[in-house]
């Protein structure tokens, strides 16, 4: 027994419907895609330039106890220099 033409018109009706919201809901999903590679692109970039930082920062901190250590020496040689000095002066 074949449906009858109403039944058909609703059925092409509900499929049409269904396609609509295929295609709308796939139109979403490749924005989300796109926003999300986007997204991960911006990522990556920020990864990449804390690395660099990270390496700028630790050769300061290298620089900086460097520095620290040549003035604990000169202070040192200055002390011993100026308690040589007093002794010759007494």
């Amino acid at each position: 027994m074949r449906p009858s033409s109403a039944k058909t018109r609703l059925d092409m009706h509900h499929i049409k419907t269904m396609e609509n919201q295929l295609d709308i809901a796939l139109v979403k999903y490749s924005n989300f895609q796109a926003s999300n590679l986007k997204k991960r692109g911006e990522v990556d970039l920020m990864r990449k330039h804390m690395r660099k930082q990270l390496m700028v920062n630790n050769e300061y901190n290298r620089e900086i106890k460097h520095t620290s250590e040549n003035c604990k020496k000169i202070n040192s040689q200055i002390m011993v220099r100026q308690s040589h000095s007093e002794e010759t002066n007494n």
